[in-house]
């Protein structure tokens, strides 16, 4: 995350801003502050997909421990695709697979209910997973490094397509 504004991401019932105190890459987080008014407050960011290409996202999360989120696609056509997940005090990594029914889904980061809270994202990634290989998408987090990707794979979360 590596503007020192919140471009790319909208406030859904919630105050968005950037953050130097909690990271997991980089120097920044996006801080969610939720306004305690609604369910399924936090924040989204908009992507650009094929029409009826699985997708795979993921999302590092740190939250006060207890805390319930839902990490959702959304779009008109298909709908919405939920992995809920109850924070744990330190950052983790949440994943969700969807297909995205039309061209312009969101990802979104939400309160599972109506609670006041706050917690901070970092690393928002989104792959097509679709026949023609894997496509990495880095929606608004920090450069790529070769520290980064050595790191990744060694992690086995990435995969490395030749064309």
């Amino acid at each position: 995350f590596p503007s020192h504004d919140t471009t790319g991401f909208t406030a859904l019932g919630s105050t968005l801003t950037s953050d130097t105190t909690q990271y997991i890459n980089g120097s920044r987080s996006l801080k969610v502050v939720t306004n305690n008014a609604a369910t399924l407050e936090g924040t989204s960011v908009a992507m650009t997909a094929v029409a009826g290409t699985y997708y795979y996202a993921h999302v590092w999360v740190k939250g006060t421990e207890g805390v319930t989120l839902k990490f959702r696609s959304n779009d008109a056509v298909t709908g919405n695709t939920d992995t809920d997940f109850t924070c744990t005090g330190d950052w983790q990594r949440v994943s969700l697979q969807f297909i995205a029914g039309n061209t312009t889904p969101t990802l979104r980061v939400v309160t599972n209910g109506q609670q006041s809270t706050t917690f901070y994202l970092d690393e928002f990634w989104c792959y097509s997973t679709g026949t023609e290989g894997m496509t990495a998408i880095h929606v608004n987090a920090d450069e790529l490094t070769r520290d980064n990707i050595v790191a990744s794979l060694m992690a086995g979360n990435y995969y490395l397509t030749n064309k």
